[in-house]
């Protein structure tokens, strides 16, 4: 049984249920029944999961457009589209309170054009640019001592499930607190940020760890990938342009926030409810805890217990560790670097808007050129080659954008940035998800996880030092190549892709007939 999913386009279906993958990224199958069913077979759950006893969706579905080939990648791609809704609302809102902490500091209230000046007073001893990078540095801090008691959680209880659920509820409920932004109380606001970024990375630990199970195919696992990274940017695109509606309107950054904050909280509230509590499935434990430890130390040991495997088993992964640690913390730090560029700029709060459309929009050709250069090429050599690219564009733009007189060209630094942002999460996620042995994918994982998070603090602190030594910005810019560069030599220490592949494979043939490996 076949179903069509475009004129020209066919995918095979599995005998229980019609599969459905979005039109642009509907793929041809091989024809041999094995391959087909390998491409689909989930890994580490129950048989009565499998992905053969899903459903076809209604004739009618209100959330067709994110219908996948099985609910749990339908529910990973909702919860996607409201996490990039709340992207664009983060930084709306940084930037509402970057204009209270000036109204704060005694700054002038000028004209919305001209908000972004030049103005050097200090609330509580720090400039109200570093409010951004401040905020990241200090949630970044939290999240390295939170997350392993989050990733445990995750490995040794039933909870997973339940995890997500809450964790999108506290998110409505900090979002919906933040849309009273106002001049009283923005400080508390600034405080409630930190407490959504915790409870952002815990609920992204929890989304990550469905990811490894829907499919074991390369190809399909990158689609997968590329497909909920568009879904992200595009839920980010239509929050980004409904709120440069409001923009015109509300004539008011604190205004614009709030609705923007408003319309987050009905997102999230609509989209991951229905993911959590109708599509996402209950997983049992995937390990006991181990004996002389405790749920709170127990993902400690197990962070470094996977270091000290991988750093003698699978010295690969290690590299890719510290890849992303490096990659992923700079690549993180453009939200909060942005918004006090554009003030280095001399750029209004529209011309903001239009900065982070540039790279939204851009962000899609990004997307599906990685799905390109992925079956050329491999995902890992893709990820070398987007590295290269935020190197090459990063170094430029700290070159040219040295004042406002040079603001026009960050334009076209963005589109490269935003390319490079599309190509660089599928990539690395099937990079990583084709090297984790078989049976070790929620350990790995959370490390993954973990790596990601562990350094985005460093770069945003070097950027706060320079902003406020009143060194011009754009030497601010310059430090995140420090981190693109060794980024780059981790990943060339990898190795090839075909041999991490080949180790992968060896290591399961001789874990299944219970060898010691090497």
């Amino acid at each position: 049984i076949c179903t069509t999913v475009s004129e020209y386009q066919t995918i095979k279906c599995l005998e229980k249920g019609d599969t459905f993958l979005p039109s642009s990224f509907a793929m041809s199958l091989d024809r041999e029944e094995n391959d087909s069913m390998d491409g689909f077979k989930k890994t580490d759950v129950n048989e009565s999961d499998s992905v053969t006893d899903a459903k076809p969706p209604s004739k009618w579905n209100p959330c067709s457009c994110l219908t996948y080939d099985q609910p749990t990648a339908t529910a990973i791609g909702l919860d996607t589209s409201a996490r990039g809704s709340m992207v664009i609302a983060n930084v709306f809102l940084l930037n509402a309170s970057v204009t209270q902490a000036k109204r704060a500091a005694g700054c002038p209230d000028a004209a919305d054009k001209h908000f972004w000046d030049n103005c050097d007073n200090e609330i509580y001893g720090y400039k109200p640019t570093s409010l951004p990078s401040s905020v990241a540095t200090i949630g970044s801090l939290c999240i390295i001592f939170l997350l392993p008691i989050a990733g445990a959680i995750v490995d040794y209880t039933c909870y997973r499930k339940k995890i997500g659920l809450w964790t999108a509820v506290v998110l409505t409920i900090v979002y919906g607190f933040q849309a009273g932004i106002s001049q009283n109380i923005w400080v508390a606001i600034v405080a409630s940020q930190v407490l959504q970024m915790i409870v952002y990375l815990v609920h992204i630990v929890v989304t990550l760890a469905y990811i490894p199970e829907l499919t074991n195919d390369t190809s399909k696992m990158g689609r997968y990938n590329a497909s909920f990274n568009i879904v992200r940017f595009l839920g980010m695109l239509l929050h980004l342009l409904i709120c440069a509606g409001i923009s015109f309107a509300a004539q008011d950054s604190v205004e614009v926030a709030r609705y923007s904050q408003m319309l987050s909280t009905v997102w999230t509230a609509c989209f991951m409810g229905y993911a959590w509590f109708y599509l996402f499935e209950h997983r049992e434990a995937g390990n006991k805890i181990p004996e002389g430890k405790s749920l709170v130390t127990a993902g400690f040991w197990r962070i470094w217990d996977t270091f000290r495997l991988v750093w003698s088993d699978h010295i690969h992964i290690f590299w890719f560790y510290l890849s992303i640690a490096f990659g992923d913390g700079a690549l993180s730090t453009f939200s909060s670097i942005i918004i006090a560029l554009t003030n280095f700029l001399g750029m209004s709060s529209l011309e903001l808007a239009l900065v982070q459309l540039i790279v939204l929009v851009s962000s899609f050709p990004g997307s599906k050129l990685s799905i390109v250069m992925m079956d050329k090429f491999n995902p890992k050599r893709t990820q070398e080659m987007v590295s290269v690219l935020l190197f090459v564009n990063t170094v430029a733009a700290s070159i040219v954008l040295t004042g406002p007189s040079m603001k026009n060209y960050i334009y076209l630094f963005c589109f490269f940035w935003g390319l490079a942002a599309g190509a660089a999460t599928p990539a690395m996620r099937t990079t990583f998800t084709k090297m984790i042995p078989k049976g070790q994918e929620a350990e790995f994982m959370g490390t993954f996880t973990f790596s990601f998070s562990s350094l985005v603090w460093f770069p945003n602190l070097i950027f706060s030092v320079i902003n406020e030594s009143n060194i011009p910005l754009n030497y601010g810019l310059m430090s995140l190549n420090i981190f693109f560069l060794i980024s780059f030599i981790f990943l060339r220490k990898m190795g090839s892709f075909e041999r991490l592949i080949e180790h992968k494979r060896n290591w399961e043939e001789r874990s299944s007939l219970g060898l010691e490996c090497y």
